[in-house]
């Protein structure tokens, strides 16, 4: 199966509160806009996440969210099944600011 996953900015974000398990309420607007990461999934005999593109060097490896979420998800029986995840990354996260001064990071 292979996804995109779509950017957003920022318009405004505001930080209403803390919860009890660490995240926060917060009010945002926000826009998508037609920059994304390529996601290719199929499954495969152990959980396994590949990083590739310009950016690949700025994740760790051994723990990220995508193998957080498939540990999670693997232990409440809601999938049975390992998978091989390869994500491209065209962009990173700390394209925040510099995107306004330049097309593309």
């Amino acid at each position: 199966m292979k996804l995109k996953s779509y950017s957003k900015i920022n318009l405004s974000l505001r930080v209403m509160n803390r919860l009890k398990n660490g995240m926060h309420n917060i009010e945002t607007n926000s826009v998508l806009v037609n920059i994304f990461d390529e996601i290719n999934i199929q499954k495969d005999k152990k959980n396994l996440v590949i990083f590739k593109g310009k950016f690949k060097s700025s994740i760790n490896k051994k723990k990220n969210s995508i193998l957080k979420t498939l540990k999670i998800l693997k232990k409440l029986g809601l999938i049975s099944n390992y998978y091989k995840i390869i994500i491209k990354k065209k962009y990173t996260s700390f394209c925040r600011i510099r995107w306004w001064h330049r097309k593309f990071c």
